[in-house]
This record gives C-alpha cells, structure tokens and sequence, in this order.
C-alpha cells in the first residue's frame, strides 16, 4: 500500500496517478486551513508567471503540454467538470509597458476594447483550472483518511505511519506531499500567504495577468465559483489564516486595474487564504527523502503547484515503482502470472505469485503468496498470506502469516484485529471493504 501523506491538490493529484498505475492508495489528510489549494487561481501560465530562462522553464513547459490529457483523464474516471480552459491574455496598463509587452514575441497581439488596458498578447496554448475542482476529482473513488501524520518510522518491510488520532498504519511506501506543513518532516520549506477575492462578477471573464507592481502580480480570471483577483504575498506562520482589511483595497486595486471600476467595486463572494510552500532557492522537492528511507518527497511547489501538478505525479509514480521494484512489489515485475479459470475478474497489483481461480467470481492478491477460491464471490489477499475460502461471500486477510479457511462463511478476517464471520470486514482504519 502507497500512503500519500497530504491531500492538497499536489498529494490529490499523486493520489490519483499511482492509482491509475494499479497501486492500493491511501490518503492521509490533515485537512487544515490555509491549504495551498484553498486559494490557488488555478493559472496555467509560464508566461504570466515570467518563467522563461529560469531553472523551471523546461519543466513548466513540460508540464503545460501535459495538462489537456491529464484534465481529461480526471474528468473521465471521475465524472466531473475541472474547469479547464485554454487562453490566457498577458496585459499592459500604459505605454512603457505595452512597449515591453509587445517587444515580446511570445503569444499573438491582440486589440482589446478595454479602455484601461493599453496592450494584450493571447497565449492559445496556456490555461486555468479550477483547484478545488480539480482536488475534487483526483480524490473521487480513492480512500481518504482525515488525520495528521506525527511521525514516521521503519519496519522490517516498508514504514509506519503515527496519526495524530493515535492509529498506526503500515504502507510500503510513504509520499509526502505537505506543502507550508513539510517542515515537520526535515525539510526546508517555508509559508508565504497569499490572499485573494472571489467576486460576484461574470464567471466567463477571459483569463488576464498584469505586470507585477511592488513585487505582488496581478491576475484575474472567471473561474467556477466567480471571478478570481490575486493576489498578495508575505512571509507569515500557518497559524496566520485569517484575512485581512488592507488586503482587500490592495486586490480591489488589482482589480481596478484589470478589470475596470465597476467589476473592482463588486460584492465579494470569499475572501480567500492559503500558504504557498516554498524552498530556498524556489526550486520544488521532488525526490526521495534524504533521512528517511521509503519516503519520497513531492513540495516546495510555491507558487507553481497547479502548473507543475501532471509532471509531478508522473515524476513521483516512477519513484515509486522504483522503490517497490526494489523489494520485487512492482506491478509490473510481477514475477508469476495469473490464471483464472472460469473467473470473472483476477487483479494482480503487486504480486510475485501464481493464482489460481477456478470459479471466482473476483480474486486479487497484493502479496508474495498463491490464492486457490473455488466458488468464492470474492477473495482479498494481502502481504505474505494464503488463503483458501470455499463458498465465502466475503474473505479479507491482511497482515498475517495465517491461513483463513472459510466454509460456507459470510465474512472471514484474519489478522489485526481478528474478526468473527459475519461482522464487518475492517482492518482499523484502514479498511478493506469488499461488497459482494
């Protein structure tokens, strides 16, 4: 099992590619307020974010080609709408700078009828989404445990994970996607907030980014939930999310400038909060963890987290089958096959194992062990057990050496804790519900 150790929209976004991979995926949520997500635009601009000929050019533009099919992909498994939209507009609000703007032969000219703008260039191939929605999605269908992890330590195979709700969960391997909350784990990550509004304002407004002023840039778009202004930026501690009155004549300001008097003077629908997290050098964390063994490491992000979202999950997946190929887990290495004679459905995730399944309606093992389930509906089998249930409806082992012999049962759980047959099939809290 992979714990992902944050469900921010980078953990979701993990989340929902290793389990697209095949793996088992449990994430582990400490739900807190000021969470990047919870206030990200959701820009995918490299232009706008003035990217070109930095060390994260290559990757933004890597990236950005892979949002398309990624934002169609979330929305095919999980059935619902991101917001992704492509066209961005990079403005100017005088002639100095539409002189610089258009000196730039990156994007298309373009004439706006907006009388506060000077100048406008359109990127076809840039875009937005909308994070919460996009969080949303990658979540769908996956198991979500609301806890903090307060510690991380080895086992013989794979790690363990402390919660603050007291639990212990054991996975094989752990992903720590943390954002401003990181710093818990040994590594150097740092809050800065930002604010922004919502504004009750047309929904479908073009995506438009302005030169930055005082350091803070300045973007508005129409998102889902209203027309987002953004967005300010300070150091500050993560206990600091409430919002502020100087923040809002700051990104009405922003707003005046964009969109014009009226649009700035509209009702706020939120006035939004997050911490963006952030490295050193600005450069994300992506890689295995330089103390603890089994964990990889995907932060740092600041402010380029749903931008750099596809690429990230792509590039923590192929840690991941890296590690588990290391102990001979990888799906894809499974060193045996599957034979399911009669069977409707034989799922091998990570097995080294031959099964056999003579009239199983569902066999799946994720162990190093042989399953055999004449006339099971369906048969789980977890680690290092074997298991044999004849006419079973329901047959769970996680976590044991033990055999579950299971005649004519309706439930049979053998590990911690153990069940009697008929109750519900539960491993703590983290549950392996079969449904017949």
């Amino acid at each position: 099992m992979i714990a992902v150790v944050g469900g921010g929209l980078i953990g979701a976004c993990v989340a929902f590619e290793l389990a697209q991979a095949g793996h088992e995926v449990l994430v582990l949520d400490a739900d807190l307020p000021g969470a990047a997500w919870r206030a990200g635009a959701g820009l995918l601009t490299p232009s706008g974010e003035r990217l070109r000929g930095t060390p994260l050019e290559g990757d933004a533009s890597e990236s950005l080609g892979l949002w398309p099919d990624f934002a169609r992909r979330l929305e095919e498994v999980s059935g619902q709408h991101i917001g992704f939209q492509e066209g961005v507009f990079r403005v100017a609000f005088d002639e100095e700078q539409a002189r610089t703007l258009n000196a730039d032969t990156d994007g298309e000219a373009r004439d706006f009828s907006h009388s506060h703008l000077s100048a406008a260039r359109f990127h076809a191939n840039e875009g937005r989404v909308h994070p919460p929605s996009v969080r949303g999605a990658a979540l769908s269908g996956l198991r979500v445990l609301h806890a903090r992890v307060e510690r991380i330590e080895p086992l013989e195979k794979g790690l363990g994970l402390h919660l603050d709700s007291g639990v212990f969960v054991d996975a094989h391997v752990a992903v720590l996607c943390c954002g401003a909350w990181s710093g818990a784990f040994g590594l150097p990550i740092c809050a800065v907030q930002g604010q922004a509004l919502l504004l009750d304002a047309p929904r479908d407004s073009p995506a438009l980014y302005g030169p930055s002023q005082n350091g803070s840039s300045q973007y508005a778009l129409g998102r889902l939930d209203g027309l987002y202004v953004g967005a300010t930026s300070r150091d500050a501690s993560t206990e600091e999310t409430s919002p502020d009155a100087a923040s809002v004549e700051i990104l009405r300001d922003k707003a005046r400038r964009l969109m014009g008097e009226e649009t700035a003077n509209a009702p706020i629908v939120k006035h939004l909060v997050g911490f963006r997290p952030t490295t050193p050098d600005g450069l994300p964390i992506i890689g295995l963890h330089p103390e603890l063994a089994n964990v990889v490491v995907a932060t740092g992000h600041s402010r380029h987290g749903v931008l750099l979202a596809p690429l990230t999950a792509r590039r923590v997946s192929q840690l991941v089958r890296e590690l588990l190929g290391k102990y001979g887990q990888s799906a894809e290495d499974a060193a045996q096959v599957a034979v399911a004679r009669g069977a409707a459905q034989v799922m091998v995730p990570e097995a080294a194992a031959l099964i056999v399944v003579p009239s199983a309606t569902q066999a799946v093992t994720s162990g190093e062990a042989p399953v055999a389930a004449p006339s099971a509906t369906q048969v789980v089998v977890t680690k290092d057990t074997a298991q044999v249930a004849p006419n079973a409806t329901h047959a769970v082992v996680e976590d044991t050496k033990q055999v579950a012999v299971a005649p004519d049962g309706a439930q049979v759980a053998v590990g911690r804790p153990r069940l009697r047959s008929g109750q519900h099939v539960q491993q703590g809290t983290l549950a392996i519900e079969v449904n017949a």
